[in-house]
This record gives structure tokens, sequence and C-alpha cells, in this order.
């Protein structure tokens, strides 16, 4: 195997990696602001999901549990 081949297969499967980990966020960003769930075709555009998210008193409760944690390391 030459030094271009070899330069060449080494940078495919870079990109196929990084293709491969940064599809499914991609995904997940658009699907985040459709108005319908995941398998169907996407609506809408809209911010109802992160509306709803902040609403969650939870998702506050965690985040001040990792400042905290985070302010004392």
């Amino acid at each position: 195997m030459t030094k271009r081949t070899s330069a060449f297969l080494r940078q495919s499967v870079l990109t196929l990696t990084i293709l491969f980990l940064f599809t499914p966020i991609i995904v997940l960003v658009l699907y985040s602001f459709s108005t319908r769930g995941f398998p169907y075709p996407i609506g809408a555009m809209t911010l109802d999901w992160y509306r709803a998210l902040l609403k969650e008193s939870e998702l506050w409760i965690s985040f001040m549990n990792s400042l905290i944690i985070a302010t004392s390391a």
C-alpha cells in the first residue's frame, strides 16, 4: 500500500466516523424544533418542546445541583 492510498484510506475512515457520530446529533436538533414526534416527517418549526422542558422543576433542581458541585470542585 502506498503512502497516498494509506492517507486516503485514513481520511475516509475519519470522515465516516465523524459522520457516524454527528448524524444522530443533527437529527436530534432538527426534530427538537418540530411539532411532531420522531418517526414522523418534520412538521412546523416551534419552540414548544423547549418551553415544556424549561417548566420542569426536576431540570432546575438538577441544574442547581450541577452548579453547586461545579463551584465546590
